[in-house]
């Protein structure tokens, strides 16, 4: 690899590739760049202004787009429970099929044993309520009789 000579301006580098008749070097300084014309700078202008309004609409549907993936998502998502729930059953229903009648049957014993006992719970709770409303009603008609005795007292 040959090394730059030192002699050699660093203006070299920004011209063109030379032709078979080198041209003399020009500097930097004093190459002339065309003048903007006023139809191009009002061009780029309306370019920008038209990207700045087109980005606020790609945003837009970026987002909407978003959304209908994260939609599906949510709604895959609930097939997939919705499934997997309905697979869970089928499972449970084969097992409870494989099983022997005998064991099928204590199952079913138990159930009804657990049914049998929150009924009773229930009317254990409803019998206490009960006494609980008959205590506030003669609680209540006591202070009635009690205002209806000052009543009489004061007239």
């Amino acid at each position: 690899m040959s090394e730059p000579d030192e002699e050699q301006p660093e203006d070299e580098e920004l011209q063109p590739p030379r032709n078979k008749t080198p041209s003399p070097p020009c500097p930097a300084n004093k190459v002339v760049r065309p003048l903007r014309t006023f139809w191009h700078t009002v061009q780029k202008q309306m370019l920008m202004i038209s990207t700045l309004g087109s980005c606020g609409s790609v945003m837009k549907s970026f987002i909407k787009r978003q959304r209908r993936l994260e939609n599906l998502q949510r709604k895959e998502k609930a097939e997939q429970l919705c499934r997997q729930k309905v697979e869970d059953k089928k499972q449970r229903w084969l097992e409870e099929v494989k099983m022997k009648p005998e064991e099928r049957l204590h199952k079913l014993l138990q159930a009804r044993e657990r049914v049998e006992q929150m009924k009773e719970e229930k009317k254990k709770q409803m019998e206490k309520f009960a006494q609980i409303d008959e205590k506030t009603e003669k609680a209540k008609e006591e202070r009635l009789v009690e205002k209806a005795k000052k009543a009489a007292a004061k007239k």
